[in-house]
């Protein structure tokens, strides 16, 4: 008979023990890996930052636009429109060449006679009434600054003219230069594309320059060596205005607008705002966990149920908040714990410095200072001095202009409009304050009265026979006496004199050597 092994009691113990230990490691891998994995790891996402980056011109693609302009001028303009709506740089620019300029104008006669007072009649009555000048100085000016070219012609009749500005320089633009005028051409072909409707508004509003009959001419042609002379319409010198700026070569066909040299730094700018912003997704959209315990803290096995009504619950809650932006509270039983992503580090990754540079060297591109824009960085001397040149750039768009008054002039009154030379006042206008402290010297010297009144918003009739109306009317002059004082107590006005004139005398006084 077979004995029982020695120590076989002790052996059975440990195996049972570590059967059951088995068994809660099996529970736990059950609960854990299996019913949790398949019940509880599904996911939500709360949609803070559902955009992604917004695809930009690339700077490869700006340096082929601006190494050959003339080929991608409406590439490089529509650009600048799109900046012009998103960048306030952009918008100060061009906003400050509209709005500045007071457009203050004189006309000088190069020999008057007995018909100029009734010319400077006409010709400011079509500037002020009929033609609006003003207005469309302004829309020429911000026109000139975004496109860096402007051409229009005067049309219409001595009596009604107006002046048409062409808006696609793909089809109208400079050809060169004849007997030094820079002349511009239209492309019939820009008409292809056009509907019935607005080849007829184009016809209505450019005839006799293009017509039906020349459009249709071009059309019919199937000479070979005929289409240039039929397909390009040569504007005619003496009513067309073909303003260009930023050029470097007189025989330029094309200028360059305005911004343009700031477009790398805005492109380096937001290249900055779109890796925070990417920073940000980053962060924001880091996973967040919801860890649940096998047991709670007294032992009791947590089941599947109850682990779905906690994240149910979570999940209800953040998808609130996210929705409606308050403020998350929530309580989880023992057996849970809930992780956000830690974003301590945000601030010092989303720190403003890094753009100062950046926003100089815009400043410098786009040549308005920080001190108009917002008041920032400078002093009221570093304003006046930017704002001074400001003008100064604006002056010399306003001389690129103002041309086409004269053309107007000669428009009315043939060879007669030669007398007389329109031009606006470039210089930098004076402020209200020194204007009136201007006419009020003016005006104490015996000159005009009105002016002043209108200066200081006063009606100057109302105000001339209203004073009349007291002083001989009312006779307020007799019956209000100016209180007495040492001017008014005297004969002669002034200090009363004490003692003879002649005794104070000092230099009647006998020298010290008479004595």
């Amino acid at each position: 008979m077979l004995g029982r092994p020695k120590g076989s009691k002790n052996k059975k113990t440990i195996d049972l023990e570590q059967l059951q230990q088995r068994v809660y490691e099996l529970e736990k891998v059950k609960n854990s890996y299996s019913e949790v994995l398949d019940a509880f790891v599904e996911g939500f996402v709360m949609d803070l930052f559902n955009k992604d980056i917004i695809k930009r011109i690339d700077n490869s693609t700006l340096q082929t636009w601006f190494s050959n302009p003339d080929d991608y001028m409406k590439n490089i303009t529509t650009l600048l429109t799109y900046y012009y709506i998103i960048d306030g740089n952009i918008f100060q620019l061009f906003d400050l060449i509209f709005t500045l300029p007071p457009l203050d104008y004189k006309i000088d006669v190069l020999q008057k006679d007995d018909q100029t007072p009734n010319d400077l009649k006409l010709i400011k009555l079509y500037l002020e009434r009929k033609i609006n000048h003003k207005e469309l100085t302004r829309d020429l000016l911000v026109q000139l600054a975004s496109k860096g070219t402007v051409i229009g012609t005067w049309l219409g009749n001595k009596k009604e003219p107006y002046f048409y500005t062409f808006d696609d320089l793909e089809y109208v633009y400079p050809y060169g230069r004849y007997k030094g005028k820079m002349t511009a051409v239209v492309d019939l072909k820009w008409l292809d594309n056009k509907s019935e409707e607005e080849r007829e508004i184009i016809f209505n509003n450019l005839s006799p320059i293009i017509t039906q009959q020349k459009y249709q001419a071009y059309k019919n042609n199937n000479k070979p060596e005929n289409e240039k002379k039929l397909r390009y319409i040569m504007l005619p010198i003496e009513k067309t205005l073909v303003a260009r700026i930023h050029t470097l070569s007189r025989n330029q066909r094309l200028g360059i607008p305005f911004g343009t040299q700031a477009i790398f730094d805005m492109q380096h700018k937001q290249k900055l705002k779109d890796l925070e912003t990417a920073i940000a997704n980053k962060i924001i959209r880091a996973i967040a966990v919801l860890h649940f315990k096998g047991k709670d803290d007294n032992g009791i096995k947590v089941t599947p149920e109850d682990k779905r009504k906690v994240f149910n619950g979570v999940k209800k809650a953040l998808e609130k908040n996210a929705s409606q932006n308050g403020i998350t509270c929530i309580a989880i039983p023992d057996f849970a714990e809930f992780d956000m992503p830690d974003i301590k580090n945000a601030e010092q990754t989303l720190s403003p410095d890094k753009y100062e540079s950046i926003n100089n060297d815009i400043s410098t591109a786009t040549g308005v200072s920080p001190t108009l824009n917002n008041g920032t960085k400078g002093n009221y001397a570093s304003g006046a001095l930017n704002l001074s040149i400001i003008y100064k750039k604006i002056g010399v768009l306003l001389e690129k202009i103002s041309p086409i008054y004269n053309l107007l002039i000669d428009f009315i009154f043939g060879e007669r409009g030669e007398n007389y030379l329109f031009s606006y006042n470039t210089e930098e206008p004076l402020s209200p304050k020194e204007k009136l402290a201007s006419l009020h010297k003016l005006q104490a010297q015996g000159y005009s009265t009105k002016a002043v009144l209108d200066r200081i918003g006063i009606d100057a009739d109302e105000y001339f026979e209203q004073s009349i109306y007291e002083i001989e009317d009312l006779k307020l002059r007799e019956k209000i006496i100016p209180p007495k004082t040492t001017y008014t107590m005297s004969d002669n006005g002034g200090r009363p004199s004490s003692g003879n004139t002649d005794d104070n005398d000092s230099n009647s006084h006998p020298s010290p050597s008479d004595e």
